[in-house]
Parts: structure tokens; C-alpha cells; sequence
């Protein structure tokens, strides 16, 4: 049957060179795509997940669940209790378990078989899986007649820990009958103790869509969702951990907050929303209505940074300091008539402002309530040595970052190095495709690297080598019509680094990106 298999498209991110080779070694990952005549074992290195809010199939063996969703079909360990790298196949209706330990049979535009080490191969067109080849697998009907309880219990069963009750959509039942599985639309699945009558939420990947926001935590990512108005319309905060293996889904806030920057402190988010700025606690079980305030002289939101001081909140206008709810400080410093402040960054006591004339730096704790004292580097554009300033850099700073013992500053086209006292005084332009990663949007860095998230793409630059990664989804659709929506993939809205991942935030989900010892894409 492998001679008559067409090789179908794989979407997956491809890790180009450096600029200079980048033509050459697209070339060459392109030939290599068309070598294997299946995906072949799932890789590790680079794994997009999307939503699985919304189940569409379900079914459960001996030793795995599988759960079908937009984003594709998650995989459970059952005798691990973690969830493993997704199969990124779309549009999965009906999911049965092979009878010989296989793997498990997946019908979306076509039939496929996920074998027990997480190939993927098609199998022929116009062919499906014979009775012999699966366990029978009861349906609902016949679930809900040998399970009397769940028609009572039902909606209790698909009810969060926030007490939000989620329409069912599909029941699978273990083989040793002392689990049920259920699908709802907008809570994900649930497992069931059919004896007892008592449920629990196993949350996968984001709850929604899309991923607009990134904010690190100790030991994973916090994830800002693009809001869903008819399945889950709640502000959407979702926890990953480094390893993928475990999520949380928490509703903080009533109301369909479309998020733009998001920031964490202990255990509060400060969240950049259209309608204003919000704090909201991470570890509270209620879902409070939360103080907005709201940008009545920053306009448009655009990017959000914690410091100690409190919450930094940039608009098209101006940008404001919030304090944090435990502080004795409890009014905002609002400074308006500056322009877009389109990113911050920090070390210490002093914070770096991008916008639309330049870099302004602001010293905690100088004043009591605005900006630095003159002479202690406040306001003017890169005051400490003008002179050596080009003028690039006194225009708009579309976003900024640490790198190094200094600052990674891009502007409309250009990106810049700058270094020395204050971090500003020298500067470097460096040679970057910023017209091939489209509008940047955010930029990241650390002690190796720096990443640019932008409309068309990322690509991770090395300090200390000099070269650029590019990191964009590629390949075609294949006739089985399971790719990730390339378009929505590239679209990448913020990225987040820690020593051993890098995450980015797009229209397609969640990315994780393994780093190598130079901190650049493995």
C-alpha cells in the first residue's frame, strides 16, 4: 500500500540559515519534504498547538485518549497521566481504536492511521477500516442507556471548576469500562467515574482559536486567547507548562476582553484590552468584574511590562504606570501627550519606553508621581550622548528589548543595537529581513539571542554569531486537506523566551521552539 501513497504536505516550522544562505537552505528542507511518504514520527523540536476547546471526536484505548479539536488531535497518556505532542490533523470526525494495539484510525477528509510511535500515514482513497481492524466502540445512545446516571448528572458532569456547564458533543467509552470520556463544545473533555457520577476537566492546548498575548511563568507560559463570542466569551487565560504535558484554563474576568499585551507579576496579570487596562488575580476561584481603566488619554492599546513600581501600559496616545493591587499606591501615573509608547523594557529601577519620537527612560522612585528629574535621564530623546544618536532612532521605536548590556531597538524597517552607559550611548544598525517578517509586532531578548515576532512571521538573531533563523510555517496542502492554516500560522502576534524554549503567540495557537546551547531554534 506504501507505493501507492502520495506524499502529503507536513506543516511544521522550518528553521532556515542565515540571511545570506536563506535561499539555499530553503531549498534544501523543501527537497527533503518530499523524501518521506508519511510524516514519519512527530517532531519535538518545533510543536504548534491550537484548540481543543471545541471537541469533534473522541475515542479511548487501553493506554491513550485521543481528542479531536480544531487545533487537531491530542493525545493523552493514560498510564503516564501527561498529554503528548498533538498530531496537528484538522477536521477529525470520528476517531475508533485499532484491535491489534496499532494505534488508532482517524477520519478527517480521508482516513488515517496514528500507529503506536506517532507515525501518520493516509491510507488509500476511498478506503476506511474494516470492523476487524477496530474495537467496537458504542455510541452515545448506547452510552447513555447503559449509564443511566449521566442523563441526570449530565450537566453536572461537564461543569468547570468556575461552575460553567459546557454542551456536550461527544461520549467515548474506555475498554475497561471504568472511564467515560466527554467532548462539549467550549470546555474540552471531561473524564467521568460512571460508578460514582463525579468528573473532572482535562483542559489541552488554549480553549479558543488563537493566541494574542505571552506572559512567562516559572515554569511555563501564560497564554492571552482571542476571545470566542459564541463558545467561551469569558476573558481566556490559559497556563502551559515548558513540557507541554500540563494546562489550566482559567476565566479571571467576565467579558470578551480582545487582549494586546499581557504582563504577570506573582500572581497577577496586567492585560492591555480594547476596552482599557485590567489586573486580575491568577489564583483566584471567582470570576470578579474588574476595574478597568479605561484609555481615556492613551488610546489604542499596544503593550504592557511589570516592573515592581507597578504595571507599565502603552496606547497610540500615551502610556500609563498601574500599581499593583497589594501596593498602598492606588492611582495610576498617566503620561499623555508622548505619543505611542509601543514597548518597554527593564533592569533595576529604570524602564525604557518605545515611541513615537525616540526611546524615553524613566528612573523609579526619582519623583513622586512622573518622570525622572532632569539630568537623571527622562524624557529627551537618548539625551546621554545626542551626538552619537542617528537620526533613525528619533523617530518612531516600533518595539524594543534588553540584549545583551544593551538594547535591541526596531524601527519601520530597520533594527539597531545600541550599547554603553544608560544603554544608549552607541549604536548599531544591523542587517535584518524586517520586510520579510511583515509589521513587527513584538521583539524579545536575552544574554544570546534576540527574536522578532512580526505579521508574516520570526526569525532569532545571534549576538554573539551574528546570523538570523527564520522561523515560518511552510510546505503545501496535500488532497487530504489536514494542513494548519498557513496564513494564520505565520501570523505571529508576541513571542516569549526562557533558557530553554522559546514561545510565540499566533492566529493558529501556541508555538514552542526548542533553543539550543547558543539560544537559537534547535
Amino acid at each position: 500500500m506504501s507505493s501507492q501513497r502520495k506524499r502529503l504536505a507536513i506543516v511544521f516550522l522550518v528553521l532556515c540559515a542565515s540571511c545570506a544562505t536563506s535561499s539555499s537552505s530553503a531549498t534544501s528542507a523543501d527537497e527533503r519534504l518530499d523524501t518521506p511518504p508519511s510524516w514519519g514520527p512527530l517532531a519535538e523540536d518545533v510543536v504548534l498547538v491550537g484548540g481543543f476547546g471545541r471537541v469533534t471526536a473522541l475515542a479511548v484505548s487501553q493506554t491513550r485518549a485521543f481528542v479531536g479539536g480544531d487545533g487537531g488531535v491530542a493525545i493523552y497518556d493514560r498510564l503516564g497521566s501527561r498529554w503528548l505532542v498533538p498530531v496537528p490533523l484538522r477536521g477529525a470526525r470520528e476517531i475508533l481504536v485499532d484491535r491489534m494495539g496499532r494505534g488508532a484510525y482517524i477520519s478527517a477528509n480521508g482516513w488515517w492511521i496514528l500507529s503506536s510511535d506517532r507515525t501518520l500515514l493516509p491510507l488509500s482513497a476511498g478506503q476506511a477500516p474494516s470492523r476487524d481492524d477496530v474495537i467496537p466502540t458504542p455510541d452515545v445512545q448506547q452510552i447513555l442507556r447503559e449509564t443511566p446516571g449521566l442523563l441526570s448528572f449530565g450537566g453536572l458532569l461537564t461543569r468547570d471548576a468556575q461552575l460553567h456547564t459546557w454542551p456536550l458533543t461527544v461520549l467515548a467509552r474506555a475498554p475497561e469500562r471504568n472511564e467515560i470520556w466527554a467532548g462539549t463544545n467550549g470546555g474540552g473533555a471531561f473524564v467521568v467515574d460512571p460508578v460514582f457520577l463525579r468528573s473532572t476537566q482535562m483542559p489541552y492546548g488554549l480553549r479558543n482559536r488563537s493566541a494574542t498575548a505571552l506572559a512567562l511563568a516559572a515554569d511555563g507560559v501564560w497564554i492571552a486567547e482571542e476571545p470566542d463570542i459564541t463558545a467561551a466569551p469569558d476573558l481566556a487565560i490559559t497556563f502551559a507548562s515548558e513540557d507541554l504535558t500540563t494546562w489550566r484554563w482559567l476565566s479571571p474576568a467576565h467579558g470578551a476582553y480582545v487582549v494586546a499585551a499581557m504582563a504577570v507579576r506573582e500572581h497577577y496579570a496586567c492585560i492591555s484590552t480594547t476596552i482599557g487596562a485590567i489586573i486580575v488575580d491568577l489564583q483566584s476561584s471567582t470570576q470578579p468584574v474588574p476595574r478597568v481603566h479605561a484609555y481615556t488619554q492613551l488610546g489604542d492599546p499596544t503593550s504592557a511590562w511589570a516592573t515592581p513600581a507597578g504595571c507599565w501600559v502603552g496606547g497610540t496616545s500615551g502610556f500609563t504606570r498601574l500599581p499593583w493591587p497589594s501596593d498602598t499606591v492606588t492611582h495610576a501615573t498617566t503620561f499623555s501627550n508622548n505619543g505611542a509608547a509601543s514597548a518597554f523594557a527593564s533592569s533595576g529601577d529604570t524602564t525604557w519606553i518605545a515611541t513615537m519620537a525616540g526611546v524615553r527612560v524613566h528612573v523609579s522612585g526619582a519623583t513622586d508621581d512622573g518622570e525622572a528629574v532632569a539630568g537623571a535621564s527622562h524624557a529627551v530623546l537618548l539625551e546621554a550622548t545626542p551626538a552619537a544618536m542617528p537620526n533613525a532612532l528619533r523617530g518612531p521605536i516600533r518595539a524594543l528589548t534588553l540584549a545583551g548590556a544593551g538594547l535591541a531597538l526596531v524601527t519601520d524597517r530597520e533594527l539597531w543595537l545600541t550599547s554603553g552607559p544608560a544603554r544608549l550611548s552607541s549604536s548599531v544598525r544591523v542587517d535584518a529581513p524586517v520586510d520579510r517578517l511583515g509589521r513587527v509586532r513584538r521583539i524579545t531578548g536575552d544574554e544570546r539571542t534576540i527574536w522578532l515576532a512580526g505579521s508574516r512571521g520570526a526569525a532569532a538573531f545571534s549576538l554573539r554569531d551574528h546570523h538570523w533563523r527564520f522561523v515560518t510555517p511552510s510546505g503545501a496542502t496535500g488532497a487530504g486537506g489536514f494542513a494548519i492554516d498557513l496564513d494564520r500560522a505565520r501570523d505571529v502576534r508576541d513571542v516569549a523566551l526562557s533558557a530553554r524554549v522559546a514561545w510565540l503567540a499566533t492566529a493558529a495557537g501556541v508555538v514552542r521552539v526548542a533553543r539550543g546551547a547558543d539560544g537559537m531554534p534547535r
